[in-house]
């Protein structure tokens, strides 16, 4: 990652490798976007101030970094919150690629049973 952000992200592969791959990136991203000032008093109202353009800025972030096929799996997932919620996002998001991970892996284990 240099200072442009981290690349975008390449959801191909094995299950396994996509999960791991998926939470280096998140690991590189948080960083960066907090580096980037998103993350500064973007969860609540502060001393009055209404902080929804951030957290909406801060969710904004994590799909233009993540790159245009995180961007055609996110329309698609549910509980993804709307336009201002971060947390819901990074959440669904998380969820897709570890439970997408535990899915592949349960099922290989069932066809290999049953072969």
């Amino acid at each position: 990652m240099d200072a442009r952000g981290p690349e975008k992200f390449n959801p191909e592969g094995d299950a396994a490798t996509v999960s791991l791959n998926w939470r280096a990136w998140v690991e590189e991203f948080e960083p960066f976007v907090e580096f980037k000032g998103l993350f500064n008093y973007a969860d609540d109202n502060v001393n009055g101030i209404d902080n929804s353009d951030m957290r909406r800025q801060r969710r904004a972030a994590l799909l233009f970094y993540g790159g245009p096929r995180v961007r055609q799996i996110f329309k698609d997932l549910p509980n993804k919150g709307n336009d201002d919620n971060y947390d819901a996002a990074i959440t669904a998001l998380n969820r897709y690629f570890t439970v997408r991970s535990e899915e592949r892996r349960v099922g290989k284990e069932c066809r290999s049973r049953w072969s």
